[in-house]
């Protein structure tokens, strides 16, 4: 808890997973697995330079930061994106599931609707009437 930098050690190109297996590991580890050095192509006033090259019109191409990351860190990053990948096709499906579901629904409340009791039975008219052509 209160140690300090100087007093821990570390064991290099252990077996362990959680361990770093070189200094550079273990330093960008303390940094949190990730540093981004900053290439500063600035001039005096802040302003980056920019060179256009004569025959085509366009600006060179520069680099401006350089990152470092480490597997460990990287490992990371992959397995949280996969785990959020995964939660989203799960809710994708449970959408469509539910989608599929009330579609179901929707059709057999209109697949069923001429084959209501309510319409078997006419009370107003007789089998034998409508047969003979006779009113009541």
């Amino acid at each position: 808890s209160n140690v300090s930098p100087s007093r821990i050690r570390l064991v290099l190109d252990s077996d362990d997973p959680l361990v770093p297996s070189t200094l550079e590991e273990a330093y960008l580890a303390l940094l949190g697995g990730e540093q981004t050095i900053q290439v500063d192509g600035n001039n005096a006033d802040g302003i980056a330079k920019q060179e256009i090259d004569e025959n085509t019109g366009l600006s060179t191409w520069s680099t401006t930061a350089i990152r470092k990351v480490s597997s460990h860190y990287e490992q990371n990053q992959e397995r949280k994106r996969k785990r959020e990948q995964e939660k989203e096709l799960a809710e994708y499906k449970e959408k469509k599931e539910k989608e599929i579901k009330a579609r179901m629904m929707e059709e057999a409340k209109y697949a069923n609707a001429h084959d209501s009791a309510l319409g078997a039975y006419d009370v107003w008219s007789s089998a034998t009437s409508a047969v003979e052509g006779k009113t009541a």
